[in-house]
């Protein structure tokens, strides 16, 4: 069985060109995201994709009253799944009781988090931020 980490290993590439192809706005910050990955600059690289996640969805995807809001209006939308209570991505960061090293954006991005570089996290940073863009782009048509 593939884990979504080894799933984006697997098909970098192809993710790679299906991101830069859908997103070409903003196709240099998801190469130098990429160019990060490679280099193994993991910091880099996670706290990029996860900031072009939060662009893709209009600054809405990691509010906490965009899921109160989803989930009024249809509590099986596919977000609230992958976003339930046992996924640390959307969670407050905590000092003193939340992981440094789990992919939590709240922690990573106000600089609370610090040992989130790794090369698990930076693809999954990449997966949320590869399914948020596809899903969207699928709406679109």
């Amino acid at each position: 069985m593939l884990y979504q980490s080894d799933y984006s290993e697997y098909y970098f590439t192809e993710i790679e060109t299906e991101l830069i192809k859908t997103n070409a706005e903003f196709s240099h910050i998801i190469r130098e995201a990429i160019i990060c990955h490679k280099k193994e600059l993991y910091y880099a690289s996670t706290i990029l994709f996860l900031s072009l996640t939060d662009g893709v969805a209009n600054g809405e995807l990691f509010k906490k009253s965009f899921f109160v809001n989803l989930k009024k209006q249809n509590k099986n939308h596919f977000l609230v799944d992958i976003f339930n209570k046992n996924n640390l991505v959307n969670k407050a960061f905590i000092p003193n009781k939340s992981s440094h090293s789990e992919l939590m954006r709240h922690g990573i991005m106000h600089g609370n988090s610090i040992n989130y570089g790794n090369k698990t996290n930076s693809l999954k940073a990449l997966s949320l931020f590869h399914f948020i863009t596809i899903r969207k782009h699928e709406f679109k048509k």
